[in-house]
């Protein structure tokens, strides 16, 4: 594929006036450019925070700035103790648009870090950059690098070890260096492994 042609002077101007007040998925349909696009374009004109304007956000709008599905911010809400509420109608019935305070996902996400990549938050895209934030984009880039690197025997052992003891998967993360999702994967395939095994002495 072609490389997208430069931003005219009127994708600019569309940009400046609808960054804030339209999520990056409406702005990207808008202008036919991709929302990594959008995003890096922002940045460059030094916009800002897309959430300067709105004290409550949608899970539309969390998912953009996240890289996630609306769906899985749903689901936090539902399942993952994030706080949030239905927006009503004004015939009083239920829309099912999910509205989530701004101090609240910071509030969220400062505990349950394991569960997003702050490598994909444009630096005050929240609106803050507060320190524990910087540090995570930080850790993700480290372990984003080390996803391709391959585990040792002893660290699978290791690892397999201390989750049959009861060790949280923070704490593992914080052990072996290491992402939730590469933490998860290596003891699927371990289980995996283990149970092939297993069937094959009981047979």
């Amino acid at each position: 594929m072609g490389k997208k042609p430069n931003y005219t002077k009127e994708e600019i101007e569309y940009l400046e006036n609808n960054w804030g007040r339209k999520s990056m998925t409406e702005i990207a349909n808008e202008l036919n450019r991709s929302i990594n696009g959008i995003k890096l374009k922002a940045e460059r004109l030094g916009l800002g925070g897309i959430l300067n304007a709105d004290e409550y956000l949608s899970a539309k709008q969390i998912a953009d700035i996240l890289d996630k599905q609306a769906n899985t911010i749903m689901r936090w809400v539902k399942n993952k103790g994030l706080k949030g509420k239905i927006k009503i109608m004004a015939n009083g019935k239920e829309r099912g648009v999910w509205r989530i305070k701004l101090e609240d996902l910071m509030e969220w996400l400062k505990n349950n870090q394991e569960w997003f990549d702050a490598r994909k938050i444009i630096p005050f895209t929240l609106g803050t950059e507060p320190d524990w934030l910087k540090k995570k984009r930080i850790s993700d880039r480290k372990n984003w690098r080390r996803r391709f690197e391959k585990w040792t025997k002893r660290e699978e052992e290791l690892l397999y070890n201390m989750h049959m003891n009861g060790k949280p998967y923070k704490e593992l993360m914080k052990i072996f260096d290491r992402s939730y999702d590469s933490i998860e994967k290596k003891l699927k395939r371990i289980m995996d492994r283990k149970t092939v095994i297993f069937r094959k002495d009981k047979s």
